[in-house]
């Protein structure tokens, strides 16, 4: 969906423009690399490989 989209969405109040928030970010981040990490482990690799 891109930027415009989303605009038209908020115009015709079917989307609520909310303030960022940093921490609930960080905490996304966070988590996104722990998966990055999980999959690149050789564990992770070979339990897939055996399914």
């Amino acid at each position: 969906m891109t930027l415009a989209n989303l605009e038209n969405l908020v115009l015709i109040n079917k989307l609520k423009v909310e303030p960022t928030d940093q921490y609930e970010f960080d905490g996304m981040v966070s988590a996104a690399k722990i998966v990055c990490r999980i999959h690149k482990s050789k564990d992770y690799q070979r339990a897939v490989s055996l399914h």
